[in-house]
């Protein structure tokens, strides 16, 4: 073979080195826009239903006040409001420490076009440590339950109905040997479970109401007999 010969397929194989080159790296830069793109959409997911909880407890936040109002016209038994407002509180306020702990260890807030969001949303390490090493995921385990509990109970008492409040705990499939806040928590960056702290709290209040309305409706129909 002569020198220009082996010049020239010496060309040809760095061309088609070069071409597989960029190949890969068109390949590269798809992958990362599509992998960029679909992160992108998660993180929108997890906002979207995030805000759509928000909204959800801003409502029935608002309900609670009417409903509030109604039975101090009432005179429903003041220790029975007050005893409702311990069980709301209890778990409002520990889920509400819970996940401020967490996002302020993460790094805190931010203002973004979006409104406040933690500065580091796809953190798993902190949450980890917080919800299952030091054992915040069980304290809340069990004042879920307790909370739950009592306004079940309470309905039960007040309404002929048969009402399922939706306070109920995740289910864990019966064959995972997890426990429930090694289920709910395990793994999950921060923006995954900053809405199941927002579902407990939209759910606790939608649950009170329930409770409150079910006194209601048996207090006035007492009235009127």
């Amino acid at each position: 073979m002569s020198a220009h010969t082996e010049i020239e397929d010496l060309g040809n194989r760095s061309a088609k080195t070069g071409v597989c080159a960029l190949i890969g790296l068109g390949i590269l830069i798809l992958a990362g826009i599509l992998v960029a793109v679909v992160c992108r959409e998660v993180d929108d997911a997890f906002r979207t239903v995030d805000e759509a909880l928000q909204e959800t407890k801003t409502s029935s936040t608002a309900e609670t006040k009417d409903l509030r109002d109604a039975l101090e016209v009432l005179n429903v038994d003041p220790s029975l409001l007050s005893e409702i407002d311990a069980h709301s509180t209890s778990l409002t306020t520990l889920a509400d420490s819970i996940r401020e702990l967490i996002v302020m260890e993460t790094g805190g807030w931010e203002v973004t076009e979006y409104g406040k969001r933690p500065s580091n949303p796809k953190d798993m390490a902190v949450s980890h440590r917080i919800l299952l090493t030091e054992g915040y995921g069980d304290q809340l385990e069990q004042q879920f339950k307790k909370t739950s509990a009592f306004y079940q109970e309470q309905i039960k008492h007040f309404s002929q109905d048969e009402v399922v409040i939706p306070l109920q705990l995740f289910a864990v499939p019966a064959e995972s040997e997890k426990t429930w806040a090694e289920y709910c928590f395990g793994h999950m960056p921060l923006q995954a479970i900053l809405p199941l702290f927002s579902k407990i709290e939209a759910d606790e209040i939608s649950s009170k109401n329930l409770l409150y309305r079910a006194i209601i409706d048996q207090t006035t129909s007492s009235l009127t007999k």
